[in-house]
């Protein structure tokens, strides 16, 4: 049998028990301050809260097997993707970047070509502009031909995109799984915190006559 105030005490504890006291700390009445608690009643409330911890660290094993697993595949994909997923940007801002220049010529011509009188012939148009923005548009197309082919080597370019699109929703899943993962650990922590002071709570409310302020005000001090 033990005494229920022999946990707290500086005092040596009495043979066979422990102390949880003084009392008087607490605004227990001195005259009940000696309470006999049955000692493998403790055991059994150390025990349960023994499995009640290593289950806790098995779902948070759990928890964080799964964050590590999304991060891993996360890191994975990025890594192994990177320079696809650059040659596809690469190739779609070259792609804009010719069709923008090609309708700069055009309207460079168009207007060389607006400049001219009715009643002058053709021959008379601004022949070094209209000579330099054919040059140029012949290269642009050149270029764009070139590109076209590489495309076409790239491309599968339907196939491309259709798996960098692909590819895009797997990182943002992925990203999604491992956010979700973080908050259900966080909300699973604050859970079984709860969960543990309440069965301390349950357990000492039975082993120790005390009010319920008095119980709230000790299971805060241990």
């Amino acid at each position: 049998m033990l005494d229920a105030n022999s946990l707290r005490s500086a005092n040596t504890p009495p043979r066979g028990g422990t102390v949880l006291g003084p009392a008087s700390s607490r605004g227990l009445d001195p005259a009940k301050a000696a309470v006999v608690v049955p000692y493998h009643e403790l055991r059994l409330v150390k025990e349960e809260l023994r499995e009640f911890d290593e289950q806790t660290q098995l779902d948070v094993r759990e928890f964080r097997h799964r964050i590590a697993e999304a991060e891993r595949e996360l890191s994975g994909l990025l890594r192994s993707t990177a320079e696809f997923r650059k040659e596809v940007d690469d190739a779609e801002a070259k792609w804009h970047k010719h069709q923008d220049y090609k309708k700069v010529l055009m309207d460079a011509v168009q207007a060389a070509l607006d400049s001219t009188k009715p009643s002058e012939p053709m021959e008379h148009a601004p022949h070094e502009l209209l000579t330099d923005c054919f040059e140029k548009l012949h290269r642009l197309q050149n270029d764009m031909l070139e590109e076209d082919r590489k495309r076409k080597a790239f491309d599968c370019a339907q196939t491309a995109f259709s798996k960098s699109n692909a590819l895009a929703e797997d990182i943002s899943e992925l990203k999604e799984v491992k956010a979700r993962s973080m908050t259900q650990l966080q909300s699973f922590l604050e859970l079984r915190a709860q969960q543990r002071h309440g069965k301390l709570k349950n357990a000492f409310a039975q082993l120790l006559p005390m009010s319920p302020l008095d119980l709230n005000c000790f299971l805060n001090e241990i």
